[in-house]
Formats: structure tokens, C-alpha cells, sequence
């Protein structure tokens, strides 16, 4: 028995009679049955596997067709699949069969199903942090989820540890309401359906927090929703913010709509774009 990569490989030997099974034990309690029996005067064998718990690989029978002729002519390999059966010729049942077999374990599937980041996180009662909002609103939270996604808390959380603070550690965001606070949590917790309207604040909070990917998400939910209308305003925001991706998906807007945006809106955005414009133009 080898294994290789998690796949392992049996071979075994055994002598055909007129009707009979085998076991296969392959290890760990593993294996399966194969059966055969003559169904004719002519050598015709069926072959049956059964009772398989791994995944097979390769399963196959090599024998020999003619007494006395060489190896080279006469051996013949028969594929079988797990849970068939087949018919196959052999000459004489004293001959010798060789069963090959190569497989691998199958994967047990955990009782207790995986959970995902909002449902590890949803539960409060063991929260080690506590934010209090401009509009005096008390959110609980964890150290682990928030210094994953911010060096700046991480930095807070272990002078926190140096000093031997109490539990929970009580952090002050004067300039942020619990609206803002609550989606941060919910896009470290892979919710990202609340982030569309709320752009702006959550690019400043990223800003000045360090939260990683939240800007990147919420640039990609300005771009997809572009108009003639808020382009003049997000464009400014977009050179302020020198995000490379969303300032040129600005400018292809500006160049194919310019006409309809008209020129007194364009006058609005900075140098940098207007130059940046009119070379994407020209």
C-alpha cells in the first residue's frame, strides 16, 4: 500500500473459483467487496463491487486470457467502476487475477456547519470594546475582527494590553455617528450591501482608521453609479482622494458626456482633471 499525495494504491492476487467474494480492507476500517461468478460452460465471468465508503480512483482486474502464452500477449486489463458490474472472459478459473485498486479518503464532513464572520461576530456577549458615537449611541465590538482590518485600533488595542486596561476598552469617535460605525462593523463583517449611499463618510472614516479595502469598495460603488448629475462631484472627489482606478473611470465618463454635463459644470473641477480631460480628449 503506498500513498502519494493523499491517494493510495492496493494490489492484491487471487484465483478465480466458479462463485465467490472477496473483502477488500483497505485501512482505517476502508474498503469494499468484489464478487464474482461463472455465467457460462465458456469462461464468462461477472464481476461485482459493491459496498465502497472512499473515493476510487482506479479500479481494475488484470489477467491472463490463454494458459501457457506469454505475459506480454495475454495480459489484459479490465477497468471496472465502483457499484457495477461487468462480464469479462477468462479461460481457466486456476488462473491467478490481479485486483488494482487505487483511491483516497473520502472527507468527512463536520457535523457543526462553518460559520461565517457575521454569524462568528452577531453574538455580543463576550464584546471586549466599546465605541461611543457623536450621538451618544454605546456599540459593542471585538479586538480580534477590528485590528484585522486596522493597524490604528491594532496600535490602540496593545497599549491597551500594556497598561493592563479592563475589559471592555472604551474608545471615544466624536466625529462619527453609530449610522457610519454600524456599517464599518458590517463590511469587516462581509456585508457589503450597506455601503451604497453612505460613500463619502465611510472613504473618511477608512481614511483615518486604516480600514482595509473599505475605500476600494466604496470608489467601486461610486463608479457604478455615475450620472450627469453627481459626476462633476465625484470627480472632485476621486483627484482628491488620488484613487487612480476611479479617476479614470471619471474622465471616460467626463469625455463621452461632456456635451450633455455642459460647461459650466465642467468649470467646477480642479486643474488636475481638466488637463487629465482634455488629453483624454484630444
Amino acid at each position: 500500500m503506498a500513498e502519494d499525495n493523499n491517494i493510495y494504491s492496493y494490489t492484491t492476487s487471487f484465483c478465480l473459483l466458479d462463485s465467490h467474494s472477496k473483502n477488500i480492507q483497505l485501512a482505517k476500517g476502508y474498503g469494499f467487496q468484489i464478487s464474482w461468478k461463472s455465467i457460462s460452460k465458456k469462461a464468462e465471468y461477472e464481476i461485482s463491487t459493491k459496498d465502497f465508503n472512499v473515493d476510487i480512483l482506479k479500479l481494475g482486474l488484470t489477467y491472463t486470457k490463454l494458459p501457457f502464452a506469454s505475459a506480454q500477449e495475454n495480459c489484459c486489463f479490465a477497468e471496472l467502476k465502483p457499484d457495477e458490474t461487468c462480464r469479462m472472459w477468462i479461460l481457466s478459473s486456476d488462473l491467478k487475477v490481479t485486483l488494482v485498486v487505487k483511491w483516497r479518503y473520502k472527507e468527512e464532513k463536520s457535523i457543526i456547519p462553518p460559520l461565517t464572520l457575521s454569524e462568528a461576530f452577531s453574538s455580543l456577549y463576550f464584546a471586549d470594546v466599546k465605541f461611543i458615537t457623536s450621538d451618544n449611541q454605546k456599540i459593542p465590538s471585538y479586538r480580534m475582527l477590528l485590528s484585522h482590518f486596522s493597524d490604528v485600533f491594532k496600535k490602540m488595542f496593545e497599549a491597551s494590553y500594556a497598561e493592563d486596561s479592563k475589559l471592555p476598552i472604551i474608545i471615544n469617535l466624536e466625529d462619527v455617528n453609530s449610522d457610519i460605525l454600524f456599517r464599518v462593523i458590517d463590511y469587516c463583517t462581509e456585508k457589503y450591501d450597506r455601503i451604497a449611499g453612505f460613500e463619502i463618510d465611510l472613504i473618511k472614516f477608512a481614511n483615518k482608521y486604516g480600514i482595509k479595502g473599505l475605500k476600494e469598495e466604496c470608489f467601486k460603488s461610486l463608479q457604478n453609479t455615475l450620472d450627469l448629475e453627481n459626476i462633476c462631484d465625484r470627480t472632485i472627489i476621486a483627484f482628491q482622494q488620488g484613487y487612480k482606478p476611479f479617476k479614470q473611470k471619471c474622465i471616460e465618463y467626463l469625455s463621452n458626456n461632456k456635451h450633455e454635463i455642459g460647461p459650466e459644470k465642467l468649470e467646477t473641477l480642479p486643474k488636475q482633471a481638466l488637463v487629465r480631460l482634455c488629453l483624454y480628449s484630444s
